[in-house]
């Protein structure tokens, strides 16, 4: 339901009004921002999903970065949007109040929730808004994001344009990799996983499909690529020392890998936290 009524003056007068409690707006400086039929029917259609959290989350916030119409929206863009398509009036424009950035944008027990609800809708269409649903105060560039991060989760992956494999397909692909590792490799080896696929594959699917489950190194991106030994080196340190001797050791037995890509490797494989690895790193670079 849209909480409006007509605005008593222009957007101008209302974005004058907050100006005291809203850093957005810089005095004397004009910003013009062109926006499309779609991009502003996606505003109206965000603004109705955020509407009952509005005192809980910065809306228009939420709205700039839940858009998928468009990446050049900043909050204050959004906001005066709001204004014009008169969504709200003078009298509650305080929705539209910029709230405070929380210093902790992810909590344990959210992070270990989006741990679970990534791994419930990973082969779903569009994971990222299953888990959103569950995650409400979260949006979906921030799911993303956190994703990207603590699971190393390409944003490919989460696109619902992206060519979707099944579970059971996955674990055919891994079993056929691992086995057929042994004795192929190079373009050869992906030509025998090919014609060993219960469906129909492209090799370039494969390709994709084999970085995204961490058995192919990924060409596009510069992090360290953890190999089956590699990993063989973290269990074996699992559970021996403390978790800042675990570091030092897995950087002794590997030597071309940094503390950070460690610590971050272990955040993923959920060995430590985020919290841990934050004062491990600092401890490690003294």
């Amino acid at each position: 339901a849209v909480v409006s009524t007509q605005s008593t003056g222009t957007t101008d007068d209302v974005l004058a009004i907050d100006a005291g409690y809203d850093q957005d707006k810089i005095p004397g400086k004009k910003h013009t921002v062109e926006w499309t039929p779609a991009e502003e029917s996606e505003v109206r259609t965000l603004f109705e999903k955020w509407l009952d959290k509005a005192q809980a989350v910065d809306i228009c916030d939420m709205i700039a970065q839940d858009m998928t119409t468009s990446t050049d929206k900043q909050r204050m863009d959004v906001k005066k949007k709001i204004l014009e398509l008169n969504l709200v009036g003078a009298e509650n424009a305080d929705i539209l109040k910029k709230k405070p950035k929380s210093k902790v944008d992810w909590l344990p027990d959210e992070r270990s929730a989006l741990r679970s609800l990534y791994e419930e809708f990973q082969y779903e269409k569009d994971p990222v808004a299953l888990i959103q649903e569950k995650l409400d105060t979260k949006s979906r560039q921030k799911i993303i994001k956190e994703l990207e991060s603590m699971l190393g989760v390409r944003k490919a992956d989460l696109n619902p344009e992206r060519c979707i494999w099944t579970r059971d397909e996955d674990e055919e692909l891994r079993i056929l990799y691992e086995h057929k590792a042994e004795t192929h490799s190079g373009e050869a080896l992906l030509e025998v996983i090919q014609n060993k696929l219960s469906k129909s594959r492209t090799v370039e699917e494969i390709k994709e499909a084999l970085v995204r489950l961490k058995l192919r190194r990924d060409e596009s991106s510069s992090e360290h690529f953890w190999t089956k030994s590699d990993l063989a080196v973290v269990e074996r340190h699992q559970g021996l020392l403390s978790k800042k001797e675990m570091v030092l050791q897995i950087r002794q037995d590997i030597p071309d890998v940094d503390y950070s890509s460690i610590i971050q490797q272990l955040i993923r494989m959920d060995v430590i936290t985020t919290v841990e690895g934050a004062e491990i790193l600092i401890q490690c670079s003294d």
